[in-house]
């Protein structure tokens, strides 16, 4: 598994186990179920009345047993109790046709307690003997409102009562058996994984899950380039990147990076470079010390500019420009859909500017949704990269004027913090522009229809790109669990504001000016292998856990049929 899609595999667990409804759905459903298996069961409408009693009761002893527990809020336990309540009616309704005695109700009671064990291990607590204890008490109190004085009576099948306190008793054998065996492919026990994701997902507390992340990174050493425009901003490209989830890490590292260099006077347009999930900082506290390493110094200066060069080989297209003696080149799959590009494409282009006497800065667009690439994209951008490195070398250089503007509101969820950023360069007659959107890819197209209005302005596109955010990714319930550039703002929108913004900026140019370099970070990061091995440990350990469900089953079936015969 490669590691787009062992993060994107861990994105789609995470909208499978936190996609709740609301409580205003939920909590009334919990107390309309045990009341359609009061008409199930014919049992009289009076003793409806007592339903809310037992199922309020049984709650506020839950929560009171929780009242510490960020988790336990009431939407979660009242969503508990209504599948519970559900699961207890199905079974009622499996062995209704068989036989209606009140043994069935208290065979019904016991696979509602067992589920409930399940639930509140994985969940709500910590250990087996609390999680059994908590889970007794609302299907418990339910059954006596439902039976009133004749509750006893219905505990007369000796059989069916084995097998249901058995079903009880191996559901929490069940959830250790999980956690013992499920060790072994994470190094550490899976519910207790689990919980930090719950931390993590439900009260954005990503300690826990970042702690353990810390423990399983590898120390790095990462290059980080950047051109300080006498303007007052800087274009970064840094040598880690955004992800893989929401609240986690370096997911919202342009922003980051934002706010890190107006400490220092300057606004920051963030670009990808050419990295993947393997360069992932694993904490916030990994986060801080890459970017306290960050030096904007001052190294290189650069007064003049080129036109740019393109050059295009299969699907793929480089671009690009220099600045005395630094090679700005961006790598485009648009409108054909692609993934990062490994370091193997850094690192000949790399040797190909050194032959040539320049500095690379090398820039991943990242503009068009799609798969990761393949070995024939990769040497398409080597070539087209070389090609573009070789026209560079002789290009003459102008002195140019330069502008920029940014805008950070007024846009949907496929926009993170730091919006859309516009860089214009005037070079003799002719304007270049380049766009950056803080968003995690983009539709594919986007740049073309951006070009296409910016051509009748008579500026030309240089390259659209994004920072491949990571900002809320796996929260958008959507198969990715999050929007491509264009999939939540309208491109309408985009070109409206993108307009104005090259407007603006036509009327703000400047003579031009600019220092470049580079610096390097010591970083820790969590690398790919490691999100393979959550991804694997996750698939492997719900494959073992619907493998013990077998025996579950078998106890369900046994306690049914004990019931109705």
């Amino acid at each position: 598994m490669n590691k787009t899609s062992a993060t994107t595999n861990i994105s789609r667990r995470y909208r499978l186990l936190f996609t709740l409804p609301p409580v205003w759905v939920n909590l009334p459903l919990s107390f309309l179920i045990p009341f359609l298996l009061v008409l199930a069961s014919a049992l009289p409408l009076a003793r409806s009345i007592y339903i809310p009693v037992a199922l309020a009761l049984g709650m506020g002893i839950e929560k009171s047993m929780l009242f510490k527990n960020k988790i336990a809020s009431l939407k979660r336990l009242s969503m508990v109790s209504l599948t519970s309540s559900l699961f207890w009616l199905l079974t009622y309704l499996i062995g209704a046709p068989f036989s209606k005695g009140q043994t069935l109700l208290a065979t019904g009671m016991f696979m509602a307690i067992g589920y409930r064990v399940i639930v509140f291990r994985a969940v709500f607590f910590g250990d087996p003997v609390r999680s059994l204890f908590a889970s007794f008490f609302q299907p418990f109190l339910l059954l006596i409102s439902l039976l009133g004085p004749s509750f006893f009576s219905s505990f007369s099948n000796p059989l069916a009562d084995l097998f249901g306190i058995s079903f009880v008793l191996y559901s929490a054998l069940y959830m250790e058996l999980i956690d013992s065996k499920g060790k072994k492919f994470f190094g550490q026990k899976p519910i207790y994984l689990f919980k930090t994701f719950l931390m993590l997902w439900i009260c954005d507390s990503p300690e826990l899950f970042e702690s353990h992340l810390e423990g399983l990174s590898k120390p790095k050493t990462v290059e980080t380039h950047y051109i300080i425009f006498d303007r007052g901003f800087v274009l970064v490209i840094p040598g880690v990147h955004p992800g893989p989830l929401a609240s986690v890490g370096s997911n919202n590292l342009p922003y980051d990076i934002s706010n890190a260099v107006k400490d220092l006077g300057l606004d920051a347009v963030v670009a990808h470079g050419i990295s993947g999930h393997d360069t992932d900082l694993p904490s916030r506290g990994e986060v801080e010390r890459y970017l306290s390493s960050m030096r904007l110094e001052k190294r290189f200066r650069g007064e003049a500019c080129s036109h740019p060069f393109y050059s295009k080989r299969g699907k793929i297209t480089v671009s690009g420009i220099r600045f005395d003696g630094a090679a700005l080149l961006t790598i485009s799959a648009s409108p054909h859909g692609i993934e990062d590009f490994p370091q193997r494409v850094l690192e000949a282009l790399k040797r190909k500017a050194e032959e040539e006497g320049l500095m690379l800065l090398l820039i991943d667009a990242h503009n068009s949704g799609g798969p990761e690439p393949t070995d024939e994209d990769c040497e398409d951008a080597i070539s087209a990269g070389i090609e573009v490195l070789e026209a560079l070398k002789d290009a003459k250089l102008e002195r140019f004027r330069v502008a920029y503007k940014s805008v950070r509101d007024g846009f949907g969820a496929d926009v993170g913090p730091l919006g859309l950023s516009l860089i214009l360069i005037e070079v003799g007659s002719k304007r270049y522009a380049y766009v950056f959107a803080d968003a995690n890819n983009a539709v594919g197209g986007i740049k073309e229809y951006v070009s296409a209005i910016f051509k009748e302005r008579g500026v030309e596109l240089v390259e659209l790109c994004t920072t491949d955010t990571h900002f809320n990714s796996g929260k958008i319930r959507n198969p990715k669990g999050y929007y491509y550039l264009g999939e939540a703002t309208p491109k309408e929108r985009l070109a409206e504001i993108l307009l104005k913004m090259l407007e603006e900026a036509g009327k703000e140019l400047s003579d031009g000016g600019l220092w470049y370099g580079s610096f390097k970070s010591e970083v820790r990061t969590a690398g790919s292998d490691v999100w393979e091995g959550f991804s694997n440990g996750m698939d492997r350990t719900f494959g073992m856990a619907k493998r013990l469900l077998i025996p579950l089953a078998g106890l369900y079936f046994a306690a049914l049929i004990s019931s109705v015969i």
